[in-house]
């Protein structure tokens, strides 16, 4: 995916940066490796070394050339204060260990680019951290912050910003002065509100503020054009801004478990997306704008109130995954046929009457899902899905099965739980697919 690429990128710039004018000796995993090497190493790297507390090998006397230090997946509650004077430090990774508190003499590490403090213990970020002028990446995912910085806005350099899991309540206002950020993610905090002025961080691509607590989205997000990814997923959003008609470059769109009940701005400027994910809202209708969406390879409108598949559908002629479980359809449009790179329809929990026999153009259809519906008869046609790897036509109406099943050749696993089909029909068509596992 595009969004991942991007990610490694960044990573592979910001190690180049690193080592412009050096070349790093091999890594140095143990203190022992430190000890016996003959230059002072300039990156250690510790592990799972059941650690207590920083090892006191580990000085700006013995390593005065020390760029990067990890330590992860220890129990180290403190650090100490000389540890705060290497001068060169570019990368400092503390994840996961018990740390309680960073000292306010982080601020010391004027060459850091990249720090990670996240699943330890931390109630706070000291204000010191502002000082960190140079730092592209900040991690401090899953703690126990009730806030960040207020003054975070001061930290020009910041890249990717990320504080996930936490009991943040707000978004600094000064958070719009990160004009080099390209990565925000705050998801699982909560946060009520996003500031207005959010819309200056033009040069983000991913936004991610999922689980939140958030009600409205401000008009001017649309001013984040290059925005390739926006997840708002589980927060209490009622309403879209029309502003969201100019995210073009926008390529995944989660806006799953809110309050939309419509969507009234445009998809047609968003010619790039490629997932769209509106499960579990109150939508009635699906916009009609969608149907210019010749990338769009994901469309997950699941949980909701829709009543109608419309016939634009099948203009999506990209479409492999269609989720529309948990709505109250009754059929589909015959142009679902045009669907030819169909490989996933869930439609389960829905009023449906009748298999679609729409499907059986569908020649590269791999999951069926229509269980929970009031299914009374299969199509003979249905032996032409030879492609199928899993059918679910559990609790219908079904009483027998047509012979033209034995013809799914590739199913793995047929449900049929919660019909009235009879156990001879059933011993007979274990016989029909051998190799499928069939629940009944």
């Amino acid at each position: 995916m595009k969004l991942i690429k991007m990610k490694n990128v960044l990573l592979l710039i910001l190690a180049v940066g690193l080592c412009t004018s050096c070349v790093w000796s091999r890594k140095y995993h143990s203190v022992e490796d430190i000890r016996e090497s003959k230059l002072p190493p300039q990156l250690v790297s510790f592990r799972e070394e059941g650690f207590k507390k920083i090892p006191a090998i580990i000085h700006p006397d013995s390593l005065p050339h020390l760029v990067w230090f990890t330590m992860t997946k220890d129990t180290i509650p403190n650090i100490p204060v000389s540890f705060f004077d290497f001068k060169k430090l570019r990368v400092l990774l503390l994840s996961e260990n018990d740390l309680g508190e960073i000292p306010i003499e982080i601020g010391k590490f004027k060459k850091l680019r990249l720090l990670e403090i996240g699943r330890n213990n931390l109630k706070e970020v000291p204000s010191s951290i502002l000082e960190l002028k140079k730092l592209n990446r900040l991690s401090v995912v899953i703690n126990q912050l009730e806030e960040l910085p207020e003054q975070i806005g001061e930290m020009k350099g910041l890249k990717e910003l990320r504080a996930d899991s936490n009991l943040i309540t707000k978004i600094p206002s000064s958070i719009g002065d990160l004009k080099k950020l390209v990565i925000l993610s705050l998801s699982y905090n909560k946060i009520k509100n996003i500031p207005q002025n959010i819309g200056r961080l033009n040069k983000v691509i991913n936004l991610n503020l999922a689980h939140n607590e958030i009600e409205s989205i401000p008009e001017n997000i649309g001013d984040m054009k290059k925005m390739m990814s926006l997840n708002l997923i589980g927060n209490q959003i009622k309403e879209l801004p029309q502003s969201m008609a100019n995210l073009t470059k926008i390529v995944v769109l989660h806006l799953a478990d809110n309050e939309i009940e419509g969507i009234d701005f445009s998809f047609e400027k968003l010619t790039e997306l490629v997932i769209l994910n509106l499960a579990g809202n109150k939508i009635t209708e699906i916009p009609s704008s969608i149907r210019g969406l010749k990338k769009i390879t994901k469309i997950n409108i699941a949980n909701n109130k829709v009543k109608e598949i419309p016939d634009f559908i099948g203009d999506l002629a990209s479409l492999t995954h269609l989720y529309l479980q948990d709505n109250q359809l009754q059929g589909l449009p015959t142009s679902i046929e045009k669907l030819k790179n169909l490989r996933i329809l869930n439609l389960r929990n829905n009023q449906i009457e009748e298999f679609p026999n729409v499907l059986a153009s569908a020649t590269k259809i791999r999951k069926v899902l229509l269980g929970n519906n009031k299914i009374k008869t299969l199509p003979k046609s249905i032996g032409g899905l030879d492609g199928l790897t899993h059918l679910d036509l559990s609790s219908n109406e079904l009483e027998s099965l047509p012979s033209s099943i034995q013809n799914l050749k590739n199913l793995e696993e047929l449900n049929i739980k919660g019909n009235n089909i009879d156990k001879a029909e059933l011993k007979k068509l274990q016989k029909l697919l051998p190799r499928c596992r069939i629940l009944w």
